[in-house]
């Protein structure tokens, strides 16, 4: 997994698992999109990369996936 891979995370909680409705926070119901690379979503460490790995992103968006990487 690229560490500059872009996620979409919901921006209140900023976790994957939430933005793709699987353990919403109280606040998802106001919740937009924030960008983080894989880098930074390691250093926040608030779930599992499982929430937002290849495997994960592949099942929701299918292949390729749809968000680009930093350069």
């Amino acid at each position: 997994m690229k560490e500059n891979k872009l996620v979409q995370i919901c921006d209140k909680c900023h976790k994957a698992s939430c933005w793709y409705g699987e353990f919403m926070c109280v606040d998802y119901f106001n919740a937009g999109i924030e960008l983080k690379t894989i880098a930074e979503l390691r250093e926040l460490d608030l779930e599992h990369e499982d929430n937002w790995g290849d495997e994960k992103m592949d099942a929701i968006f299918g292949q390729p996936a749809p968000f680009r990487y930093e350069e």
